[in-house]
This record gives structure tokens, C-alpha cells and sequence, in this order.
């Protein structure tokens, strides 16, 4: 095996194991959680939780048909709750480890795309309630 191929090989394996399509989610655990779509400003109205996403704080996603080595990520910062309302940073497909508010970012459209910068009033939020597993 020749030095170039012997080199080439594990670099290979690595980029190949980590191609992953710009805007992954979380899995979707089925009907029995409640989740809704809303955008920079919008509160949720069906939540036992209110919502309400203020700010994209990163939105660093893999363009759509684009191969690259780290997928990004998405982070933004929400109110949550009424008066106080309670501010957070939510990570799509990173669930919050506090269980004091119990919602998650689990989708964020649309995709990004080599060309064009997303405006902030084109983002849409799927914010999903946190379901308590059962003891």
C-alpha cells in the first residue's frame, strides 16, 4: 500500500461517518408529545408552556446537498412562561437538562443553503413539550 493511500483510508472513513443533512432533528417520539411551529416573536398557544423564540444565537447547519465533516447546530433564545417570563437557550437536537420548563427545540426550517443568508423573519421553530417518562 502506497503512503498516499495509507493515509487517505482513515481520513475516508471519518469524513464518510459524519455526512449528515443540514437541519437534523431529534427524533419524534410519536402522537403522545405536543409540539408547535412558530417564528422569531410568536408565542405558542397550545403548550402548557408558553413559548416564545426571541433571537437566533447560531445557526451554524451544514447547507442542504453539501457534505460536511460537523452537521452545526442551532441555538436560540426563548421566553418562556408569563409574567416573569423566564429567558432560555434552546439547541435543536440537544435536549435541556432542566427540568423546570420541559420544551425542546426539535426542528427549524428552512434549510440553509450555500448561497443565500436566512432572514430572521423566514425562520419557523417546532417546539416540542418534554414528556415526563413514566417510574
Amino acid at each position: 500500500m502506497t503512503p498516499r493511500i495509507a493515509l487517505a483510508l482513515p481520513l475516508a472513513a471519518v469524513l464518510g461517518g459524519c455526512v449528515l443533512a443540514g437541519g437534523a432533528a431529534t427524533p419524534d417520539p410519536g402522537p403522545s408529545a405536543r409540539s408547535e411551529t412558530v417564528r422569531l416573536g410568536e408565542v405558542t398557544r397550545t403548550l402548557a408552556i408558553p413559548v416564545r423564540p426571541t433571537a437566533v444565537l447560531d445557526d451554524s447547519r451544514c447547507p442542504a446537498n453539501v457534505r460536511c465533516v460537523w452537521a452545526g447546530r442551532v441555538r436560540i433564545s426563548a421566553q418562556l412562561g408569563t409574567v416573569p417570563a423566564q429567558t432560555v437557550e434552546l439547541e435543536l437536537g440537544r435536549p435541556d437538562p432542566r427540568a423546570d420548563h420541559g420544551v425542546e427545540l426539535v426542528g427549524v426550517e428552512p434549510d440553509r443553503t450555500e448561497a443565500e443568508t436566512i432572514a430572521p423573519s423566514a425562520y419557523r421553530f417546532r417546539i416540542r413539550e418534554k414528556i415526563a417518562s413514566p417510574r
